[in-house]
């Protein structure tokens, strides 16, 4: 609890130096109220924007799947490739 009281006081040091002492008084009691009014509906805020560790794992698991998919898929062009080549080749060497 001090230390979020000790940032609160550099804050509002910080913006007396600017601002003046009345002004900046006013700006961290409203933003330290509106704060402590909104906590519910900013940690949901929160936990729809960003990506939890379970979200990035689910993540994790379909990008496995998809590129074991595109693997598989390379190997067999690589290897139909390499049939087409060679049938080509033998061709050539065998048209002699």
């Amino acid at each position: 609890m001090e230390g979020k009281i000790m940032k609160w006081i550099r804050v509002f040091q910080i913006l007396k130096a600017k601002m003046g002492e009345e002004d900046a008084e006013a700006l961290v009691t409203c933003v330290d109220t509106t704060l402590k009014n909104d906590r519910k509906d900013l940690l949901e805020a929160i936990r729809t924007t960003f990506a939890s560790k379970e979200d990035l794992a689910n993540v994790k698991g379909e990008l496995s799947v998809k590129i074991a998919d595109v693997k598989s898929d390379v190997i067999r062009w690589m290897f139909a490739f390499f049939a087409a080549m060679l049938i080509a080749i033998l061709g050539l060497y065998f048209k002699k």
